[in-house]
């Protein structure tokens, strides 16, 4: 995001100000864009009855941090699942969402046959009859959660940390390199 002819990170951090040498900053200007770029509009778009949108900010972060926790997985978003929101272990549910829900909303607009949204849900992913039902306001709620697990981790374990830095490095360096000489 170009603003005021600086390019950020985050809301409130901009790309010259990243060191990736200096962990906490760094774990604060990537709570920051996750939160402020991805969680807060989300629900913000929830409060508003927009589950679809919602949903897929939720899977743009699913996707984001499953990049960094298993960044080597050929199925990194399904191990995600299964390892940060629990009712995704049931069934074949994490791979359903995989295939219908991020696939089809990120590669084809579209939630695949036979997925939904459904505010009505009482429970985060409901199987009725072969379709899949997820709520996205509580997708959002353990995203959120599962977030602040994954920051946690960062601050507790040096390895978690390495890989963070490492991949955060390698994505943005460019940027961090241009902006700190324009």
């Amino acid at each position: 995001m170009r603003e005021k002819d600086k390019l950020h990170f985050s809301p409130s951090f901009i790309f010259s100000e990243l060191d990736f040498e200096d962990q906490e900053n760094l774990i604060v200007a990537f709570k920051d864009r996750v939160y402020g770029f991805y969680l807060k509009p989300a629900d913000l778009l929830c409060e508003n009855g927009m589950g679809f949108a919602c949903g897929l900010l939720c899977i743009a972060t699913i996707d984001s941090l499953a990049r960094l926790s298993y960044p080597k997985s050929n199925a990194r978003i399904e191990d995600w699942l299964k390892n940060y929101i629990p009712e995704f272990q049931e069934a074949d549910f994490a791979h359903r969402f995989y295939e219908d829900f991020r696939c089809g909303l990120v590669h084809e607009g579209r939630i695949k046959p036979f997925g939904e949204f459904s505010y009505e849900s009482k429970q985060l992913v409901l199987s009725v009859q072969g379709i899949i039902r997820i709520n996205p306001h509580l997708l959002l709620k353990r995203v959120i959660q599962a977030f602040e697990q994954y920051l946690t981790e960062l601050k507790r374990d040096p390895n978690e940390l390495q890989i963070f830095k490492t991949i955060l490095k390698k994505d943005y360096e460019t940027e961090v390199a241009h902006e700190m000489s324009a």
